[in-house]
């Protein structure tokens, strides 16, 4: 009679049972090990995870607290200890953002692909949904290709489109009435943000071709316009309330019918509707232009021997940004790009953030170049003079009161920062304004890492903020001293001051006189003529502008404070920086 099966026994770390149970705990054992080891590695590599220092103080509800506080509110904080800490941890809606306060980081890693991906306050279903390089999430592919159409476009736009457009937006019978009409009851904050809406939308999608030739052919084009760039406006307050508040906040009787009565979390539905508002919008004139332009005349042009766009530059041919970035896609296509992706959803999508951006720069710079010309009178003078000299002596053009202001154009040469001894007192003080209200702040400087990085050997993890202080370069008090000896009143901050002298040179001349001439730093240069917000340049925001000062003080119009109560510190050199500006307005006074 055999014996019994010997039953064998694991007394380690269990109680007494059979064999079958040996490799069940043989494997606990060994994931017990394993996981002891994780943990361990992840400890380790917490210590050498390097992180900047913390600043509680540095915190910010929304995005929409960037967009709301001063500029200089943020750099003046940390004016005195950026050398110490270039970079330094604070607080965005209670998630870690990781602020790049030295300005020589913010150049180089402007572009530092990792870094494409903008931050937006937009749902999640939206940003999925669109096809722009601002709102979109991180589904968007070819963002490099997208950015370089989006240039080129730009880049290849005439800049006669600038003149006429000045002219037309002076003219007090055309976009100028927008601005003067006593029949409007409309603040001037309003009536000022529908001259610009109105001003773009000829520069994007109009152009001369329908304005300025009486005797277009197709009038039924010409119809409805108010009425596009009315809904236009719309679709645009709309857009920039979802990508900075998150929601719907302004409604409008357009919207009625569209847009209902909104919840903080807008619906899917609500935002499919603004898709469709805008495809309705500029659909129509996409085609427009196929069938009009690119089937007839320019792709004639776009196969010649030549092979480049300059044609687009120095023909007679009217042109808008629409039309170069459909020209600007057949050129890449002809030059061998990769570019089969694009769509016409992708052309909808970026000339809608074109729009919410220079809006929103347009209006920031505008009203400060106007306030500061009311509280400066003399400043106000020498811009007139200037201006007025331009286009009479100049260009032969006799500023008088007639029908129309709009019967000549002036040289772009003029108007080009190239040249630095014509309108040099305009120029300058578009300069600075272009420095104090820093045109890409905050919808091209707030960042969400697309995977993990880092920045002057500081980490930062895939979906974390990171914000480029763009106002520590433009206020930095190193680059922008009251002269270059630093000597000054100590009373005042030399970067808080608002000095349009700052950019032009006193020359000698013969005669014991002198000449002005522009004069811009070398960083300031490159700042102007290389930085963009997102996809619009600044270049494109300068000349825009130039154009409307030129026009503006050239055409016998004034800015003036409506609040004569306010006085503000200032001597006969300069102007301190207010965070709260006054109010001006615009009139037109004609001898």
């Amino acid at each position: 009679m055999e014996p019994p099966p010997r039953l064998y026994t694991y007394k380690g770390l269990f109680t007494e049972s059979r064999s079958l149970d040996l490799t069940l705990k043989i494997v606990s054992t060994i994931l017990s090990f394993l996981v002891f080891l994780f943990l361990l590695a992840w400890r380790i590599s917490k210590k050498h995870y390097n992180n900047p220092p913390i600043d509680k103080r540095l915190c910010f509800h929304s995005f929409n607290d960037l967009c709301q506080n001063g500029s200089f509110r943020l750099t003046s904080f940390y004016a005195s200890r950026r050398q110490k800490f270039p970079l330094v941890r604070g607080y965005l809606n209670k998630q870690n953002v990781l602020f790049v306060e030295d300005w020589k980081l913010i150049t180089l890693y402007d572009r530092f692909p990792l870094l494409d991906l903008h931050y937006s306050s937009a749902p999640k279903s939206f940003r999925r949904k669109w096809c722009g390089l601002m709102i979109a999430d991180d589904t968007l592919q070819f963002r490099s290709e997208l950015i370089e159409l989006v240039l080129l476009a730009f880049n290849s736009l005439p800049i006669k489109i600038f003149e006429r457009i000045g002219h037309l937006g002076a003219d007090p019978q055309l976009l100028g009435s927008i601005l003067v009409s006593t029949n409007n009851c409309a603040k001037f904050e309003k009536r000022l943000d529908m001259w610009i809406c109105s001003v773009y939308s000829e520069v994007f999608f109009f152009g001369p071709s329908e304005i300025f030739c009486e005797t277009a052919s197709d009038n039924t084009f010409c119809f409805g316009r108010e009425k596009f760039i009315l809904d236009l406006r719309e679709c645009i307050i709309s857009l920039e309330s979802l990508h900075i508040h998150g929601n719907f906040i302004k409604k409008s009787d357009a919207f009625k019918a569209i847009l209902q009565p909104f919840s903080d979390n807008p619906s899917s539905h609500n935002t499919n509707e603004l898709i469709t508002m805008f495809h309705s919008l500029i659909y129509p004139l996409i085609h427009y232009y196929l069938d009009k332009f690119l089937n007839s005349e320019i792709k004639e042009n776009i196969n010649n021997s030549d092979g480049n766009l300059e044609y687009l530059q120095t023909s007679e041919k009217p042109t808008n940004l629409l039309l170069q970035l459909i020209n600007t896609y057949h050129y890449l296509k002809e030059e061998g790009s990769s570019n089969e992706f694009l769509t016409l959803t992708h052309i909808i999508h970026l000339l809608g953030e074109c729009c919410l951006i220079t809006r929103y720069i347009m209006n920031k710079t505008l009203k400060t170049l106007l306030t500061v010309l009311a509280i400066k009178p003399k400043w106000q003078d020498n811009v007139r003079k200037e201006c007025k000299q331009f286009l009479e002596v100049q260009y032969n053009h006799k500023t008088q009161k007639s029908t129309s202001l709009c019967s000549h154009s002036i040289s772009h040469l003029c108007m080009s920062l190239e040249h630095t001894q014509c309108l040099v007192w305009t120029k300058a003080l578009i300069q600075e304004t272009l420095r104090l209200c820093v045109p890409g702040w905050p919808f091209g400087c707030l960042r969400q890492a697309l995977r993990d990085g880092e920045i002057l050997k500081q980490d930062f993890a895939e979906g974390e903020l990171v914000l480029f202080d763009e106002p520590s370069y433009y206020s930095d008090p190193d680059l922008w001293a009251a002269d270059e000896n630093g000597e000054g009143s100590t009373k005042y901050q030399p970067h808080r001051v608002f000095d349009p002298s700052r950019f032009i040179e006193k020359l000698p001349t013969a005669g014991n006189s002198t000449m002005l001439e522009l004069s811009l730093p070398v960083h300031w240069a490159h700042n102007v003529f290389q930085r963009y917000t997102v996809c619009v340049p600044y270049q494109f925001i300068y000349l825009m502008l130039t154009t409307t000062l030129v026009h503006f003080f050239g055409t016998a119009w004034e800015s003036y404070l409506t609040d004569e109560q306010i006085k503000p510190d200032y001597t006969d050199d300069f102007l301190m920086w207010s965070n709260d500006l006054p109010k001006a307005d615009l009139r037109i006074n004609f001898p």
